[in-house]
C-alpha cells in the first residue's frame, strides 16, 4: 500500500486449506488490512488439529506445534470485516464442521458472514467443472458485492 501497488479500499485475503485456515486468522485481527476474506475448507479451532494428524509421527512431531496458535473459532466477536466461507461437503481432510462452527459462530455475534456448502466437492483437486463454476462464480459475486463497503 505505501508503495503504490493496492489501493486500500481494494484488498482481500483468499486462502483455501490452510490458506482458508489464514482467511479466517485475517478475519478476526485486530486492525485488518483486508477489506473481506475468503476462506475455503479452512480450519477453525486448531485444537482438533491434534485428533487429525496424531496418527502419523511424521505430522505429530513436525505439524502438532502449531496447534497452540490462534483458533479463529475463539475469537468471533473481535471479527472486524466480511468473510465468505465456502467448504465441500464431501471433505474428508478438514472436517465441514470447522466451517460450519465458525459460520454460525459469526452469525450469533452478528457479524457479516456468507456460508456456502459446495454440492459433491472433496478437498483435494482435481475437482469437476461443476466444482470450478460453483466457487468462481460466487466468489465472483461476493468480491463483486460483499467485499467491504460496496464491493472490491
Amino acid at each position: 500500500m505505501r508503495e503504490g501497488i493496492a489501493a486500500e479500499d481494494r484488498i482481500a485475503i483468499f486462502g483455501y486449506s490452510y490458506g482458508g485456515y489464514a482467511a479466517m486468522a485475517a478475519s478476526v485481527r485486530a486492525d485488518s488490512p483486508y477489506q473481506c476474506a475468503v476462506a475455503g475448507a479452512g480450519l477453525s479451532e486448531l485444537r482438533t488439529f491434534d485428533k487429525i494428524t496424531f496418527q502419523s509421527p511424521f505430522n505429530r512431531e513436525y505439524q502438532n506445534p502449531t496447534i497452540g496458535g490462534l483458533s479463529p473459532l475463539d475469537h468471533v466477536k473481535e471479527a472486524t470485516i466480511p468473510i465468505y466461507i465456502f467448504h465441500g461437503d464431501r471433505d474428508q481432510r478438514v472436517p465441514i464442521e470447522q466451517s460450519r462452527k465458525f459460520a454460525n459462530a459469526l452469525k450469533r455475534a452478528g457479524k457479516d458472514v456468507k456460508y456456502e456448502e459446495i454440492v459433491d466437492l472433496w478437498h483435494s483437486l482435481p475437482w469437476w467443472p461443476q466444482h470450478h463454476l460453483a466457487m468462481l462464480s460466487s466468489l465472483e459475486d461476493y468480491l463483486a458485492n460483499d467485499c467491504g463497503p460496496g464491493g472490491l
